[in-house]
């Protein structure tokens, strides 16, 4: 474990809600958000890679840099306490995974590869902040859906999903009982051999035109698809 990561530990405070940032990481922020990374996903069989994948977008595909946000505190120096990666059209899949797994956006699609947040800071409202970009940013770009991938037995990141919009669907990309099968042993094998089924959850997004009526409104946070298809705003549902 690194120096930066028992840092985190050691440090008796909780980092001030007004204090966190949702930035673009620079290249000082891969080795800590690798870090947080192996941390969270510790449970199935996450290992750090020291930020290689990182540099390496860096260096290949530095699109794909900006659309990654990490969350920071300045009560917590040099400590990543939360990430999330978005894959949109023109980025790679995800480096850690084999090429034959890596996700393949469809037109209109913009999807999580990864939400995590470092176990020291969970239930402070981190993953909520990230989720929130992901719709505004996805809608400012101009895509009309977000999708991600979770495993059918963490049934608390299923329940917050489904709260902030997202529904269990059939993956459009298609794929036989086979390829469910292959997918199904590989996350076996290499998730911790705990998890076996992936769900797919998709949410639908606004328009940037219908965004910006339903901030004119005086709302603050993302509607769903289906609740600006009224002439008139309706309340929106989405948690903050």
């Amino acid at each position: 474990m690194t120096s930066n990561v028992e840092t985190a530990t050691a440090t008796p405070s909780q980092p001030n809600p007004a204090n966190l940032e949702v930035v673009v990481p620079t290249e000082g922020d891969f080795e800590a958000l690798a870090n947080m990374k192996s941390l969270a996903f510790a449970e199935k069989g996450g290992s750090t890679d020291g930020g290689k994948s990182y540099r390496k977008y860096l260096r290949k595909y530095p699109q794909k840099i900006q659309h990654c946000r990490v969350v920071k505190s300045p009560d917590f120096p040099g400590i990543v306490l939360g990430a999330m990666q978005l894959q949109l059209r023109g980025d790679p899949g995800d480096f850690d995974l084999p090429s034959s797994l890596r996700h393949s956006v469809l037109p209109g699609e913009a999807h999580v590869e990864f939400i995590a947040t470092h176990p020291d800071h969970t239930g402070k409202g981190i993953g909520s902040r990230l989720l929130a970009w992901a719709d505004e940013f996805s809608i400012d770009q101009g895509y009309n859906r977000l999708s991600l991938e979770v495993m059918g037995a963490n049934d608390g990141a299923v329940r917050l999903y489904k709260r902030k919009g997202y529904v269990v669907k059939k993956d459009p990309r298609g794929g036989d009982e086979c390829d469910a099968c292959c997918t199904g042993l590989f996350v076996f094998c290499c998730l911790g051999c705990k998890y076996w089924t992936v769900l797919y959850m998709e949410k639908l997004l606004p328009t940037k035109e219908e965004m910006e009526r339903a901030r004119a409104h005086g709302q603050t946070t993302v509607p769903s698809a289906a609740t600006t298809t009224s002439p008139q705003v309706n309340q929106m549902s989405r948690e903050t």
